[in-house]
């Protein structure tokens, strides 16, 4: 199954083909209220609603764009900060609403890398030094940086530990990009019909590999009650854990 993220089916709004659909994870108030409006959607083996469609009514899947093709000047600087961290212009793709047509004004640049994990991490020290000179500021209005608050400590204090989420603003053209890392062997997204639900319950450990907490979806190995269990995680979030932490998480083991 896939999970939906624009409707054509729902009234968009004027200057738009499709609506987008609130995010499930930090609106989640609001993707309910529009799951019981519409009454779309369904409870899923894993617990949380969501509106997902059989992998198998897929019709098509949208061009994306290479970074260093694509018309938009307003990202030159975030071009040349991937070519400081050794990263091809190549290997990064415009995806998201720019991609679909359906942008607008307030529009994210989503961009998609496909990196080994020392490639993320070239990239995350580059990213971390631009915050730090400037280059790159966060939004004035995002719904994950302010996730950030709930850690209790300033958002400014984490990115100098590299505890960032790649979503920010370009201070010198004023375009707010996100960043996306998929692995070089990362499939369609999709989730399975009949996943095997063993139970829901909430696991306590050290983590013993974050190498791969920043990749959608991401993955960290904790070890809780004496066995290793891989989280898996579909937000940005992820990427503030590091190895060595102590953490707990809420979930489905399946």
């Amino acid at each position: 199954w896939a999970k939906v993220k624009y409707d054509g089916q729902a009234d968009p709004p004027p200057d738009r083909k499709v609506a987008r659909l609130p995010h499930s994870f930090t609106e989640f108030e609001l993707y309910r209220q529009w799951l019981i409006t519409t009454g779309f959607g369904a409870e899923t083996p894993w617990g949380s609603p969501a509106l997902l469609v059989d992998a198998s009514r897929i019709e098509g899947v949208v061009s994306t764009v290479r970074l260093h093709q694509a018309d938009l000047a307003r990202l030159r600087p975030l071009v040349g900060l991937l070519r400081e961290a050794g990263i091809a212009p190549t290997e990064a793709r415009v995806t998201g609403s720019i991609a679909a047509g359906v942008n607008h004004s307030e529009s994210d640049i989503d961009v998609v890398l496909s990196l080994d994990t020392a490639s993320v991490a070239r990239a995350r020290r580059t990213l971390m030094s631009a915050f730090a000179k400037g280059v790159l500021v966060p939004p004035s209005v995002s719904s994950t940086w302010r996730a950030l608050e709930r850690t209790g400590r300033p958002a400014s204090e984490l990115a100098r530990e590299g505890r960032f989420v790649e979503t920010f603003v370009v201070a010198t053209t004023g375009a707010r990009c996100s960043l996306i890392y998929v692995a070089p062997d990362h499939h369609m997204p999709c989730f399975s019909q009949r996943p095997r639900t063993i139970r829901r319950g909430v696991w306590e450990g050290l983590v013993v590999d974050a190498t791969q907490a920043n990749y959608k979806p991401g993955r960290v190995v904790v070890t809780a009650g004496g066995r290793d269990v891989t989280l898996l995680c579909w937000h940005k979030l992820a990427g503030l854990v590091r190895t060595g932490d102590h953490v707990r998480a809420c979930g489905t083991l399946c």
